[in-house]
């Protein structure tokens, strides 16, 4: 039979798995695009950082005129 401590014990292990598990699925969903899906320079490609792994259609088309 189970007392009130291995209940409460059981019960917060369960609450910290679940609310660890919602966080890192927040944190890999909302990165899922990534950074590349971005674009933080109003698409001036020339000057860009993240050119490389860009996959936005005019970073795609500037790297293909390169």
């Amino acid at each position: 039979m189970i007392n009130r401590r291995e209940f409460l014990r059981n019960g917060f292990r369960g609450l910290l798995l679940g609310s660890l598990a919602v966080v890192s699925g927040t944190l890999i969903l909302r990165n899922y695009g990534g950074e590349e899906a971005l674009c933080d320079f109003d698409f001036l490609c020339k000057g860009c950082d993240k050119l490389k792994a860009c996959r936005l259609p005019e970073g795609v088309k500037f790297k293909e005129s390169k």
